[in-house]
């Protein structure tokens, strides 16, 4: 896999990851889901929205074709480890009277993988809840359909244990855990002591946890737990930016003692195998994100306006009215679930009609006129509001 392109996605994960960091909420978003259902909605633009959708996903716009191909590649890629359950799936669902143009929707069949059907609330929501295996039901309501022409909705699923599960007796079922506001609320804290690849430098500390994996080939996944060393929202927000603006430096961090480096070669952020007595609490997250503000800030604005720069899809002025991303992650003794659909609608819009003002506080004339005929029956000039 193209490490350049694994860069990418993460810097645009990172930046919405910070971007939709609340003090208030647990937040979470799968960077690979997203960049994927936005990428079939790019293949579909031009001009100013292509821009636009180079500038969000951080690919070179004359190079459209190649980033199509570094996103599905990305999606095949990270199947091919056998013991983990990986699974993902896009569609397409339009208004049947809306036409596409054959280009895009090849595209969208071809390389994508997408499948087709007309918009209709119940299809669209068992596609969900299938990709999800379940985790989902009826996302989709039917106040959503209202104005769409067109709904695109990329579904992922992953499912893994670890490679040294956490004993259940070990879990401590009353624990604490402190948020950002200084409240305390309750939690279940698993624990071991074990080996693992462990960092701590100024800023943080970081332990890597590895999933059961079938072979040396193909991903291998591990979940990567950091701790800021400061404490507060502003401490994470610093962090994410921190990894965002060098992505590089995540992979880095991530590959530890694996990357072949001698212990004197290795940068001191990098992890190192070592005893480690870890606390994590077991927890379950459902998330819902509206990405339109953190998409906009990342430059895809054009893209929810009204234009004829989505040419490529269908004719006439399109726009994305909705991207929406919702995630589910569980994390427990034996391993790792999640599921993430991101979902984009697009409106077919017309042209918006400019309203005049006429506020009459002025001398005015006054005409009582018949309108067949043209004839004025009474006319006055108004220049006062006295009555008499």
């Amino acid at each position: 896999m193209d490490p350049t392109f694994v860069d990418v996605v993460n810097r645009f994960g990172l930046q919405l990851q910070a971007l939709t960091l609340n003090p208030s909420e647990s937040t979470g978003l799968c960077a690979m889901n997203i960049y994927h259902c936005l990428s079939m909605v790019a293949a579909g633009s031009k001009d100013a929205n292509l821009a636009a959708f180079s500038q969000a996903l951080g690919f070179d716009a004359s190079k459209l074709n190649q980033a199509l191909q570094n996103t599905v590649q990305l999606d095949a890629y990270s199947k091919t480890n056998t013991s983990v359950d990986f699974s993902s799936g896009s569609s397409i669902w339009h208004r049947e009277d809306f036409i596409l143009e054959k280009p895009w929707l090849e595209t969208m069949q071809n390389t994508f993988g997408a499948t087709v059907g007309p918009m209709e609330l119940q299809p669209i929501n068992d596609f969900i809840f299938r990709e999800t295996k379940g985790k989902f039901k009826d996302l989709i309501k039917s106040g959503d359909l209202a104005g769409a022409v067109l709904i695109l909705v990329a579904c992922l699923y992953f499912k893994a244990k670890w490679q040294n599960p956490f004993e259940k007796r070990m879990t401590m079922a009353e624990s604490d855990f402190h948020t950002w506001d200084g409240k305390t609320t309750p939690c279940a804290m698993m624990h071991k002591v074990d080996k693992m690849e462990y960092v701590e430098n100024k800023e943080y500390q970081a332990c890597f946890l590895p999933y059961q994996s079938g072979g040396n080939s193909g991903p291998q996944w591990k979940a990567a737990v950091i701790l800021p060393k400061r404490e507060g929202f502003d401490a994470m927000r610093d962090t994410l930016t921190g990894f965002s603006n060098r992505p590089e430096a995540l992979v880095t961090l991530f590959r530890g003692v694996s990357s072949g480096q001698t212990a004197s070669s290795r940068p001191v952020s990098e992890a190192r195998t070592q005893k480690i007595s870890l606390s994590l609490p077991r927890f379950s997250l459902k998330l819902h994100l509206d990405l339109i503000p953190s998409l906009k800030k990342l430059g895809l604005g054009p893209a929810f306006q009204p234009s004829g720069d989505f040419a490529p899809i269908s004719t006439g002025p399109l726009m994305i009215s909705r991207v929406t991303h919702d995630l589910f992650l569980e994390v427990n003794e034996e391993g790792t679930e999640m599921a993430a659909v991101t979902v984009v609608v697009m409106t077919k819009s017309r042209s918006r009609q400019v309203i005049k003002e006429m506020t009459v506080d002025r001398p005015f004339l006054f005409l009582v006129f018949d309108d067949a005929s043209g004839l004025v029956l009474c006319g006055a000039v108004v220049n006062s509001m006295n009555v008499s």
